[in-house]
Order: C-alpha cells, then sequence, then structure tokens
C-alpha cells in the first residue's frame, strides 16, 4: 500500500493477508492510525512496514502483537529498495526482517518473545551491540536460518566487550541446534568458537566476512560440515590455498564466494579447483593474488587461456601485485588489464 491519500480502497479489510505501508519518511498524506488500522486485519499474515515513517513505532508494534495473531512474515525495514536475502527465500516459513540503524531492544524484542515460538527465520540488521542484546537469553525453537548485518554505530549508548559479544552469541548457536542456515557481516567477533557451536553437520549455507576465523579453525569447520551447499568467505585472511583445496573435496557446494582480501595464490591448486568444478556451480566468485613469488608471466598466460573458455575473468597487474578475479555467474568472457 504504497502512495496513498486514505485508505477507502479497502472493501473488505477482514480478508486482507499481505499489507506493504510506506510513507517515504512521511512525504505522503495518510491520516488513519496504522494500529487503528491493523485493529481491522485480523487475517493479515505478512507485513512490512518502514520505522522511519512513524514518531513511535513502539505502538504499532504492540498493535501487531495484539491484533495480528496470524503473522507469519514481519519486517521493519528502513530502506524501501532492500531485497530479500537468499537464506530467506522460503515460501510458508514464519520470519522476521528488521532493518533500521535506530532499531532498539524494546521494539524487536516484544515480536521475538510473542512470535518466538514460531519464527523459523530471522534476519537482523541493526547496530552490531544492539544486536547482541537482541539475542541474549532468546528462545526461538523452531529457528532455521539467521542473518545478522551489523552496522557500526558509533554514537550507540550500549558497547558490550568483546567477550561478553563472543559468548552470547555462542551460547545463542549452542541453544538452537535446528540452524541449518547462517549469516553474519560485519560482526565483530564472529571466531572459530563461535562457528563451532553450531551443529556444522546439518548446516547448508554459511555467509561470512571480516571473521576473525584461523586457517586450522576454518578447515575443521569445514571438514564437519559435508553438506554445505552454499559458501560465501569474503575478505577473510584466513582463506588460503590450502582452504581451496578442501573446498575441492566438498562435492554439495554448488554457491561459493572467495572475495575480498585473501590468500589464495596463482597456484596449482586455484587452476586444479577451476579445471575440476566449472560445471556443478551456479555461482562461484573467487578473488586470488599473486602471492610472494607470482610465476612467469607465459605461465599466467598459460593458465589463463586454459579457463578462458569456461570462466569470466579479470586480470590485473599492477608494479606491486597481481590479482585474479573469476566470476562463473554470467556469460564467460575475457578481459585483461595491466
Amino acid at each position: 500500500m504504497e502512495d496513498e491519500d486514505s485508505p477507502c480502497w479497502l472493501s473488505d479489510p477482514h480478508g486482507l493477508t499481505s499489507l506493504v505501508i510506506n510513507l517515504y519518511g512521511r512525504r505522503c498524506k495518510w491520516d488513519l492510525p496504522i494500529e487503528r488500522l491493523l485493529m481491522h486485519l485480523p487475517r493479515l499474515k505478512h507485513v512490512r512496514l518502514h520505522p522511519g515513517d512513524y514518531t513511535d513505532m513502539a505502538v504499532v508494534t504492540q498493535a501487531l502483537m495484539r491484533h495480528c495473531t496470524n503473522l507469519t512474515t514481519i519486517q521493519l525495514l528502513a530502506e524501501p529498495g532492500e531485497q530479500e536475502d537468499s537464506l530467506f527465500q522460503a515460501p510458508g516459513s514464519h520470519s522476521l526482517s528488521v532493518s533500521d540503524e535506530a532499531s532498539v531492544p524494546s521494539l524487536v524484542r516484544p515480536i521475538l518473545v510473542i512470535h518466538g515460538a514460531f519464527l523459523t527465520h530471522l534476519h537482523l540488521y541493526t547496530p552490531v551491540d544492539i544486536m547482541w542484546i537482541l539475542l541474549k537469553d532468546m528462545e526461538l525453537p523452531r529457528l532455521v536460518a539467521l542473518r545478522l548485518d551489523g552496522i557500526f554505530a558509533v554514537d550507540c549508548r550500549r558497547h558490550l566487550p568483546a567477550e561478553n559479544k563472543s559468548r552470547i552469541l555462542v551460547e545463542f548457536l549452542k541453544r538452537h541446534p535446528t540452524l541449518t542456515r547462517f549469516a553474519a557481516l560485519r560482526c565483530d567477533p564472529i571466531t572459530d568458537e563461535a562457528i563451532g557451536a553450531l551443529q556444522l553437520g546439518s548446516l547448508v549455507a554459511l555467509e561470512l566476512d571480516c571473521a576473525r576465523l584461523t586457517e586450522d579453525g576454518l578447515l575443521a569447520i569445514l571438514a564437519q560440515a559435508p553438506r554445505l551447499r552454499t559458501l560465501c568467505l569474503d575478505d577473510m585472511a584466513c582463506v588460503t590455498d590450502a582452504v581451496l583445496a578442501q573446498i575441492d573435496h566438498m562435492p554439495y557446494i554448488d554457491h561459493l564466494s572467495l572475495y575480498g582480501d585473501n590468500k589464495i595464490d596463482f597456484s596449482e591448486t586455484l587452476f586444479r579447483f577451476l579445471d575440476h568444478h566449472v560445471p556443478r556451480y551456479r555461482v562461484c566468485k573467487i578473488r586470488c593474488g599473486s602471492g610472494a613469488s607470482p610465476p612467469p608471466a607465459h605461465v599466467i598466460q598459460a593458465k589463463l587461456n586454459r579457463i578462458a573458455r569456461q570462466w569470466h575473468f579479470i586480470y590485473e597487474q599492477t608494479p606491486h601485485a597481481q590479482f585474479l578475479f573469476l566470476d562463473h555467474n554470467i556469460e564467460p568472457r575475457y578481459v585483461s588489464t595491466s
């Protein structure tokens, strides 16, 4: 429901099951309080609201909890253009997505407490410290997918020590053995211990960036997660040739991203991996550097020619380094820059 002057188009509001309201920061005229509208929508299953549109979002949240008992999807999103993550494309799931730099526990926790028994998918895009406060002591017995997108808020009034954050996450993951999909982006600190707290044998999707994992810890994690289908490890120094070799032996992965700063080199491990696994990947993105001892130019050229028919790649050579970017998500083409 967007850009409407009034809700008179609701001929039978009691039968409405999906509701999207975006006032674009109150730039659109809207006279009916949202909490009053919700009183007349008992069958509502999907709702998407934008916290920036309301003076007191807590009032709207309380109305949702009181009058809309059939809800399966709740989205409190600050940006109208945000897309749902693939972790949450699950028809019929009970999901909560929160995206708001000003989110406070008093707004989100009531939803988690009241709907927690049925919630299967949870996505939090909030200041990092508030995120840990939301997860502390929370029980979501049916949770299968958790995505944590951290926002660094300089003016956040609730700063937690790193050891407290790590303990909260470890305990939360141990309490939720039903999780099969986990993503943590910009959520310091994510450590070997935290990821090890997951039921790795059941994990089908893992997405991390800038995490503080060690190479040995990551190798042990991958060895215990044979069912992984989606693996994204971007901007992680622990991603090495040895890790790539481990991934080489994981037959079910069809979505792989190893972008950003890592320690994958122009080695035979890389090109053996590329030769083996092009056909099975729906998405595959890899960035690698030349390492301390880059191979001669003619060797690099020969290896690039080897993969040119099946991979889209960009090869960059600078005075100080060489980089190879590979992407199997689009039509193959050859690009070389220096």
